[in-house]
């Protein structure tokens, strides 16, 4: 199993380019086969930070997240 931490964000000006839509992105993820659990954390007294913490059954499960038109449409933005 590989897990996967990510801390973003931090600048309110900058927070609708990431935050928002990394919540509609947490359910599809989830939903993917190899994913073991997905968590979007929003930090309480920063909201335009958060951190992504997932797990996935293995290294081939979390290339084809990252492949995946979800995520790639998230990172081209």
């Amino acid at each position: 199993m590989g897990t996967f931490l990510r801390r973003a964000g931090g600048d309110p000006d900058s927070c609708g380019v990431r935050c928002r839509p990394m919540r509609p992105l947490a359910g599809p993820s989830r939903a993917e086969s190899g994913n073991v659990s997905y968590d979007l954390h929003l930090l309480k007294n920063n909201p335009a930070a958060f951190y992504v913490l997932a797990n996935w059954r293995d290294q081939a499960a979390f290339d084809q997240h990252v492949a995946s038109g979800n995520l790639r449409t998230l990172l081209n933005e």
